[in-house]
């Protein structure tokens, strides 16, 4: 069997289809992992536990304590005898109690994991579109704050962390100063107070670690086990595929269907109408059509929407919505060219079917108006131009007469343009070629060979036009006898070159008394089967001529120059 060459194309091609397998497997499927991935979360989950209990009984041994420590501290206010003093505990006092909170809340957070229960709000409100609106696409804007809140929770626990551990560096310089004081005081109420103060920095010291240790270990449980950039990856994708991939798709797949289906609806009811009705459309068949379509495009949106709403996929939902809003903002300065568009349409504006338009400076005809409108001009090659609605707007058109022509000229004509003869070999809506003698080609642009006064002598019939001029001394026979002569010569002359065939009448009248002859004029009407042959005939005329002058005996006269000169000056008598 004979092998099959394949193009490096189709090479490409396969080579490209295997590596995207292999990259859609391997974001599928991950990197390989040697280690039991369930063992390794699981021996993690034993180990945060462990130090939740053990943070947890220290949270409940230390509530006792602080809560002597405020007793304490009430007793000293109570027997305090200076306002200062008293205002010293009562600030210790909150400090404390604010210390016990923060414990209580810390138990909370550590035995049940960071969950922060939220109660609803039940007094009613005012309606405001705006707060609806909101309301609408609240659970997208959730979603995403969702999507962002692990690694923001997480920057904010590492930062509360850095604080801490800056805390602890200055209670802890601040203690041992302390203790630099107290060495070598003698005992006095000042190192009783010194001591009491160490003491009190102790326990913030105590409190401070513990706090610093509940982040730590906030933070521990937040971030859990580490997974690799794949792992992540293939986690969000497999995430995204198992729940709105699949809503998103079904949505997309009822919206293509229920399109499809009323489009096949309009293509079978068009059908049945042309059949009884023929093609013409009429104002009424036209806005029939235009508010179908609408309403074709209403439907299938709505299907889209609730398909999603069926789903209860809200953020997809707000997302869909959103996006709708987006386009009906963005086409709200485009209302007034809409309408005149939607005329355009219906048949009713300044360019109408079956009309004549210039455009680009050439003819063209509208078939019919679409979204895209092709208009045709049937005497150029590629003579179909696809136009958007805009493109008409600024166009106008008017009704066509039928026989009126759609270019100057048609592919195999002659043309003279500026004594240049040449035949059409091809003409486009951008240019037109002509091939002249020795089939030597010249191009013009459509604009300026329509600027150019043409000739097209492959019309019907066209005219040759010579002037002969003969001697005075024949002035007696120049205005009946000669042009007779002269007629009656170059039409047997012609018949001899096998040129008459194509001369359909011949004319030789006394044109003028020039200046050194007598001249006639010559006329030919001739058919455009000779059209080729202009310029031959011109010559065949003035060959002819001066063969019947010859034959005449015809004086042929030339144009004479008489020169003047200046008379020589004579030279004075006197010298």
């Amino acid at each position: 069997m004979a092998q099959v060459q394949r193009s490096p194309l189709n090479r490409l091609l396969c080579t490209l289809a295997v590596l995207f397998c292999f990259f859609s497997g391997f974001l599928v499927f991950g990197l390989p992992n040697f280690q039991d991935p369930q063992a390794a979360k699981a021996a993690e989950v034993a180990r945060l536990l462990d130090e939740a209990r053990t943070q947890l009984n220290e949270v409940v041994k230390s509530l006792p304590e602080k809560q002597r420590y405020i007793e304490q501290l009430e007793k000293q206010r109570g027997q305090a005898s200076s306002d200062a003093e008293k205002a010293s505990l009562t600030l210790e006092i909150e400090n404390a109690s604010l210390g016990i909170r923060d414990l209580e809340v810390g138990f909370v957070d550590i035995a049940s994991g960071g969950v922060k229960l939220k109660t609803a709000s039940s007094e009613s409100e005012k309606f405001d579109w705006q707060s609806e609106t909101l309301e609408i696409v609240k659970p997208l804007f959730d979603e995403l704050k969702g999507f962002t809140e692990k690694p923001r929770m997480i920057e904010r626990l590492r930062r509360e962390i850095e604080q801490l551990e800056a805390k602890m560096l200055s209670i802890r310089g601040g203690i041992d100063r302390m203790e630099q004081l107290k060495q070598g005081m003698e005992k006095s109420e000042t190192l009783t107070r010194l001591t009491a103060l160490r003491d009190r920095w102790l326990e913030i010291e105590a409190d401070t670690l513990r706090e610093l240790e509940f982040t730590r270990l906030r933070l521990d449980e937040i971030s859990g086990p580490q997974q690799t950039f794949w792992g992540r990856v293939k986690g969000v994708v497999g995430s995204f595929l198992a729940g709105r991939g699949v809503n998103i798709l079904l949505a997309i797949v009822v919206f293509c269907s229920v399109f499809a289906l009323m489009r096949w609806a309009w293509a079978i009811f068009f059908r049945l109408r042309k059949r009884h009705k023929g093609s013409s459309r009429s104002v009424f068949d036209r806005l029939f059509i235009f508010g179908y379509r609408i309403l074709t495009v209403l439907v299938a949106t709505g299907s889209l929407l609730m398909t999603i709403y069926v789903f209860e996929d809200w953020l997809s939902l707000g997302l869909v919505l959103l996006i709708l809003a987006g386009i009906v903002i963005a086409l709200k300065n485009s209302i007034p060219r809409f309408f005149l568009e939607t005329k355009l349409l219906l048949n009713v504006g300044p360019v109408r079917e079956g009309e004549r338009v210039v455009y680009n400076g050439l003819p063209w005809l509208v078939p019919s108006i679409n979204v895209f409108t092709h208009i045709v001009n049937p005497e150029l090659e590629g003579g179909v131009l696809r136009l958007t609605l805009a493109d008409l707007l600024p166009l106008r058109s008017r009704p066509r007469h039928a026989d009126e022509p759609w270019f100057p000229s048609k592919k195999g004509d002659w043309m003279l343009i500026d004594d240049y003869l040449g035949q059409v070999i091809r003409q486009t809506p951008e240019s037109v070629q002509l091939a002249g003698f020795g089939h030597a080609q010249r191009t013009y642009k459509c604009e300026d060979y329509l600027g150019t006064e043409a000739l097209n002598l492959s019309t019907g019939t066209f005219g040759v036009v010579e002037t002969f001029g003969i001697d005075y001394e024949h002035q007696v026979d120049c205005t009946e006898a000669a042009p007779q002569i002269m007629q009656d010569g170059i039409r047997e002359r012609l018949d001899q070159w096998d040129k008459g065939t194509h001369v359909e009448s011949i004319n030789v009248q006394f044109k003028e008394a020039a200046s050194s002859s007598l001249d006639l004029l010559i006329m030919l009407t001739v058919n455009s089967e000779a059209a080729k042959d202009y310029y031959l005939l011109k010559r065949l005329i003035q060959r002819a001529c001066v063969e019947i002058c010859t034959q005449e005996s015809w004086g042929i006269p030339f144009h004479q120059l008489t020169v003047h000169g200046i008379g020589e000056v004579q030279p004075d008598a006197e010298t």
